[in-house]
């Protein structure tokens, strides 16, 4: 029997997939709980006209994205923490406190899988930080300045 899983089901599959299952685990246990649906073959044409929509609509997005990275690469966010008189600083820089400069200084919205950094920022100087997005990376310079 095919199904269009309206939720994701472990084991099964992810939200949107057409799955073809037993029916007695269609009807005893994913439509009970509002996991899944019995397709027809007018859903299925709907359901794949609704996917090349989602599909170009993901597309616009990314594209919109890529742009957004490629107009911050190479720029410099500054940083203030407290250091010592040898630019040590007395805690490493938290992650939360590197995105929250880069979206505030920047003025872009960035998801904060999407920024790489390789080890933890422990002193004063610049330093390289990776956004990465569906293939595309670009490098941002950190000023870490102590207080």
């Amino acid at each position: 029997m095919k199904v269009l899983l309206l939720k994701n089901v472990a084991r099964v599959g992810q939200r949107g997939d057409v799955k073809d299952l037993s029916e007695g685990y269609v009807r005893n246990m994913l439509i009970p709980k509002g996991l899944a649906k019995i397709l027809t073959p007018g859903e299925l044409k709907n359901l794949e006209a609704q996917k090349g929509k989602i599909a170009q609509a993901t597309e616009q997005k990314i594209n919109a994205i890529h742009q957004m990275l490629e107009s911050i690469k190479g720029a410099t966010v500054t940083i203030s923490e407290k250091a010592n008189d040898k630019g040590h600083l007395f805690a490493a820089v938290p992650f939360a406190d590197i995105l929250t400069a880069l979206t505030t200084q920047l003025k872009v919205t960035l998801e904060k899988d999407w920024v790489n950094y390789e080890t933890h920022i422990k002193s004063t100087g610049v330093h390289s930080i990776e956004i990465a997005h569906a293939g595309k990376k670009v490098s941002v310079n950190l000023e870490v300045m102590g207080k």
